[in-house]
Parts: structure tokens; C-alpha cells; sequence
């Protein structure tokens, strides 16, 4: 039974229709949901047949958590529908609006997300305009010959707001949940890359934040030949100067040399994370021409970049994309040649 449930499992993630990735969200939630249960709670449950509530109140409040830093932090696309996306992304951008977006989720105010959470809710997972939700009977669906083909993990009452999860697959989830889990970002991403363009889309799905170990290392190599700010040119001593990643680095995700810049504290914390403008994006591509053959960690940088159209049109896309995506260009920096 368990490698039956598995395989319908691994369907509905690959075969089932998605028309956003609101499928892969369930199935992360019903894995972690089950990851979280202590191995006796399962086993009770399996022995008596009995399954599990769970509130739509609950389901609502991880998809929040789940898709928050998606948009908020990344801006990843989650449907083909540029005009009109998904409604859970349409509640966050309308709570958000031009405020302070804090680095962590659980920073957010709590009254701000109780009201997301809310209307994720009634969005979402309620019967709306006396339609019954989607989300969760649309899960189970897949295609089978010319019909659909219902895979048994859960029932679900929309009058109640609550679905019950089967002791047998609350078991297979728990059991399997590291090879699971892989599998939904892996398949949540593959469906991203065909409508986002941007780079590391598995860690940004998974919120895995890469290492900062190695700007240490960059910036005890770079100020060996960069003694000057790379926006402002005030000249540096060792306790001023700091990296700051070109290209935001909640865009690109990691700590490529060919993107790091030398640069002063108040030029740091004037761009924060967002992007210098088209003339700071010149002065990068020369110092990464005269310098990479120079440098030899640069130098292998710029190499792994470097694709058949080219290293500088690799950056430069990278540079529209981010920009495309909504990152805003801050005005107030000016290198040389700008």
C-alpha cells in the first residue's frame, strides 16, 4: 500500500494539470504537515483507521508562509498569467503594498498576517460566489485515459473547512518525506523555469539562504587591487571596505566573484537591494575584462558564467531580468563614467 500511495504520490506531482503551482504547495504542506507528527500519533492512527483534521485555517496559514518569500524577497512568477496571478499572490502584494518588507517571515506584523491569512482563507479555500474550492479536490485529479482518476489521500468537507488526511498515506508521507520532498520543489521548480528566467529557483522555493563564508575571502582578494569605493571612488581602509553584490544577491543567490564589488559602507547601505544603474553596470564589465585575467578566483569566475553568447552578455542579461522583475534601480549612485 505504501509504494501504491508513493507512486500516485509522485503523479499527481508530474502528471496532474496545474494551472498555478497552488498543487505543489499542498503537497509540501501535507509532508511537512506529517513530517511534524510524533511516530506514536501516526502509528495510533494507523491502528484505530482513524484519520487526521486538518482546519483550512492551518493549510492557509503555511501557504502564506510558503509563498510569502517567493514574492516578497524574489518576485518569482507562480502562473503564465502576467496580468492576473494567483490570488494568494494578489493578497500579499495588496498587504504589502510600498511598505517595509522584513527579512525574516516571522517578523511580520501580526496583525498583517492574521488578515493574509484570512483571506487566503476565504480566497483560496473557500466556496467563493457559491463555487466550492479548487484547490483541494483538484489535488487528488489526474488524468486517466479520458476521464480523471482520484487518488484516495484525503477527504475534505468545504462546509466544515476541514480536510482529513488518511492514517495510510499519513503514514506513507511521514515515512518518505525526505525523498518527497525533494520531489515537490524539484518538480515545483521545473514548472517555474518555464515561465521565470531568474537563476537558483530550487533554493529560493526551498528558502535555503547559501553561505556568506565566502565574501570573506572575496574581499581579502579583491582589496588587494581595489582600494577605492566601486560607486563613489572614496579611497578605503581595510575596517571601511565591504562587499556588496552587484546584482542583489536575493536575485542571483550566490557569492560569484565576477558580481562583488568593493565597495564603502554608505554606498552599501544606500543600495541595499537594489540595483545600480546601466552606468555602474559598464564600469563592472570593464573591471571584470582588465581584471579577470589578473585575478585568478575572478578570472575562474567569470569563466563558469561564461556561456556561447558570452560572459558580458550573460551579466548583462542577468541585469535586465532583475530589473525586469521589478527591482528598482537606485538613482543616487554614480560610477565613474556614469
Amino acid at each position: 500500500m505504501s509504494a501504491e500511495l508513493q507512486r500516485e504520490f509522485m503523479a499527481i506531482l508530474t502528471k496532474g494539470r496545474k494551472d498555478n503551482t497552488y498543487k505543489f504547495a499542498l503537497a509540501r504542506f501535507l509532508l511537512d504537515y506529517s513530517h511534524r507528527q510524533r511516530q506514536s500519533t501516526v502509528e495510533e492512527a494507523v491502528r484505530a483507521n482513524r484519520g487526521v483534521e486538518i482546519s483550512y485555517d492551518e493549510i492557509s496559514s503555511e501557504f502564506l508562509r510558503y509563498y510569502w518569500h517567493q514574492e516578497c524577497m524574489y518576485k518569482i512568477r507562480q502562473n503564465y498569467h502576467i496580468n492576473k496571478p494567483p490570488a494568494i499572490i494578489s493578497i500579499i502584494r495588496d498587504q504589502v503594498g510600498d511598505n517595509y518588507i522584513p527579512s525574516r517571515f516571522s517578523d511580520i506584523n501580526r496583525r498583517d498576517r492574521d488578515e493574509m491569512v484570512k483571506q487566503i482563507r476565504n480566497r483560496v479555500f473557500n466556496r467563493e460566489n457559491n463555487k466550492t474550492s479548487i484547490v483541494i479536490p483538484r489535488f487528488q485529479n489526474i488524468p486517466h485515459g479520458n476521464t480523471g482518476k482520484v487518488r484516495p489521500f484525503y477527504d475534505y468537507d468545504d462546509e466544515r473547512g476541514v480536510l482529513t488526511l488518511r492514517p495510510e498515506a499519513l503514514l506513507m508521507l511521514r515515512q518518505n518525506y525526505n525523498v518527497l520532498i525533494e520531489s515537490v520543489f524539484l518538480e515545483w521548480a521545473k514548472y517555474l523555469e518555464k515561465i521565470n528566467t531568474m537563476p537558483m529557483l530550487i533554493a529560493k522555493v526551498n528558502s535555503i539562504r547559501p553561505e556568506h563564508g565566502a565574501l570573506k575571502f572575496a574581499l581579502k582578494v579583491l582589496q588587494k587591487d581595489f582600494r577605492q569605493c566601486f560607486y563613489c571612488d572614496t579611497v578605503l581602509d581595510r575596517l571601511e571596505a565591504g562587499i556588496d553584490h552587484f546584482i542583489p544577491r536575493s536575485y542571483m543567490f550566490d557569492d560569484e566573484m565576477w558580481n562583488l564589488v568593493v565597495a564603502c559602507g554608505e554606498c552599501r547601505r544606500k543600495k541595499g537591494d537594489l540595483l545600480a544603474g546601466k552606468g555602474c553596470l559598464n564600469e563592472l564589465l570593464m573591471r571584470n575584462d582588465h581584471w579577470g585575467p589578473r585575478i585568478r578566483q575572478l578570472e575562474r569566475s567569470i569563466r563558469r558564467i561564461d556561456t556561447r553568447r558570452g560572459w558580458k552578455r550573460e551579466i548583462e542579461a542577468h541585469y535586465t531580468n532583475c530589473f525586469e522583475y521589478g527591482y528598482v534601480v537606485q538613482d543616487g549612485l554614480f560610477c565613474d563614467g556614469s
